[in-house]
C-alpha cells in the first residue's frame, strides 16, 4: 500500500488514550513510550491535549495518521468551514513535523451497527476533506481513508469468492486507501473448533485451504507469490488480505491500494486471549511469518499500545495493548 506511511512500510501502532487510567501521564510521555516498541507509524484519534505534537516529537515516528471520531464525521459532512477548522488544527499541532503526518482517517468502522454513519455522509465529509485540503498546499501530501470492518467484504472464504458490500463501494472508491480492520482473534475465540495455530500464524506454512475454479479469473500473475501455490497461504490474517485483494479486483479498485486499520491480539479476558498467544501473534507479525510475500505491500495498524482498562465492554477489551496499564512492555 504505496504511500500512507511515508519513508516507513510495515507495521505501524494505535496510540489512544481515551480509555487509559494514565492517560495525562501517556500523553505528557508519548514519546518516550512510543520508543519502547519498534513502529515508525502510528495513528491516533486524539485530537486534544497536544498529542499530535507529542507522538511527532518522537524522531522514531515515521509517519502519523489521525483519526476523527464518527461523531466529527457527522459535523464535516455538514459544512466545509468544519474541515477547513480540522485540517487548519492538523496543521498546527504538526508544524514543522507535517510531512510526517501522511493520512486523515475519517470515522472507524461506520459500517458497523454500534458505530454506523450513512455512506452519503461519509462520502459528503471526504468531500469537504479534500476540499479544506486543497487550500492548503502545505497539506497536499496528506491522503485520505475510512476505516472499515472486515464485514465490508462478504463472502470472504474462500478468499476468491469475496466481494465488496455494495452498499459501500462508492466509498472505497473515493478513498485515497482502502482500510479493512481485521481480527483473526475473534474467529478464533468463537469457532473453537479451528486450530488455533491458524489464527497465530505458527502453523507450518504454507496452509491450504479449498480451490475455487473462479479463483484464477480475477488473480493478477504479476501479483502471485512465487513461493506459494494458488490456494496457499501463511496463516489467517493471510487469508483475510488474500480475501481484500479479490474483493476490490471484483469491484474495480486497485487491490495494492490496501492497508489494515487495526488488528491484533489481547493478552487476557477469554479463553484465546493469553499473554503467550498474544507475544505469539505480534511476534509472527513482526517476523514476517503471518502473510506471503504478495501481501508484504500491506501497511499494518497494530492495536493497541497500551491497556485499557476503562475500556467499556467485554473483558478482553481491557488487554489489547503491547504495554501494560502501568505503561511497561509485556514482554
Amino acid at each position: 500500500m504505496p504511500g500512507i506511511g511515508g519513508n516507513a512500510s510495515g507495521w505501524g501502532i494505535a496510540f489512544s488514550t481515551q480509555f487509559s487510567e494514565a492517560a495525562q501521564l501517556q500523553m505528557q510521555n508519548a514519546a518516550a513510550l512510543l520508543e519502547k516498541l519498534p513502529y515508525k507509524i502510528v495513528r491516533t484519534y486524539n485530537l486534544e491535549n497536544h498529542v499530535i505534537p507529542a507522538v511527532l516529537g518522537s524522531v522514531q515516528v515515521e509517519s502519523l495518521i489521525v483519526g476523527v471520531t464518527n461523531e466529527h464525521v457527522n459535523m464535516i459532512s455538514s459544512a466545509v468551514a468544519v474541515a477547513d477548522s480540522v485540517v487548519g488544527f492538523i496543521i498546527s499541532e504538526a508544524g514543522e513535523h507535517l510531512e510526517r503526518v501522511t493520512a486523515i482517517a475519517i470515522g472507524n468502522e461506520p459500517n458497523e451497527p454500534a458505530s454506523y454513519v450513512p455512506p452519503a455522509v461519509v462520502l459528503s465529509a471526504l468531500a469537504n476533506f479534500r476540499a479544506a485540503l486543497a487550500k492548503r498546499p502545505e497539506a497536499a501530501h496528506i491522503r485520505l481513508t475510512v476505516p472499515m470492518t472486515g464485514g465490508v467484504i462478504t463472502l470472504s472464504y474462500p478468499p476468491e469468492a469475496a466481494i465488496v458490500d455494495p452498499t459501500w463501494v462508492d466509498v472505497l472508491r473515493d478513498v485515497d486507501v482502502v482500510s479493512i480492520n481485521w481480527f483473526p482473534y475473534f474467529v478464533a475465540k468463537s469457532e473453537p473448533a479451528m486450530p488455533i495455530g491458524i489464527a497465530l500464524g505458527t502453523m507450518p506454512p504454507p496452509w491450504h485451504y479449498p480451490p475455487d475454479a473462479a479463483r484464477t479469473s480475477v488473480w493478477d500473475p504479476a501479483h502471485a507469490d512465487p513461493t506459494f501455490g494458488l490456494h496457499e497461504a501463511r496463516s489467517l490474517l493471510d487469508i483475510m488480505l488474500h480475501a481484500s485483494k479479490f474483493a476490490l479486483h471484483r469491484a474495480g479498485l486497485p487491490p495494492d491500494n490496501l492497508m489494515v486499520g487495526e488488528t491484533g491480539w489481547p493478552s487476557g479476558g477469554s479463553w484465546v486471549a493469553t499473554l503467550p498467544n498474544a507475544r505469539t501473534f505480534y511476534e509472527n507479525c513482526l517476523t514476517g511469518r503471518m502473510r506471503s510475500l504478495i501481501n508484504n505491500d500491506v501497511t499494518i495498524i497494530l492495536f493497541e499500545l497500551m491497556d485499557e482498562a476503562l475500556k467499556p465492554g467485554n473483558e478482553d477489551e481491557h488487554y489489547w495493548g503491547q504495554l501494560t496499564a502501568g505503561l511497561e512492555p509485556k514482554w
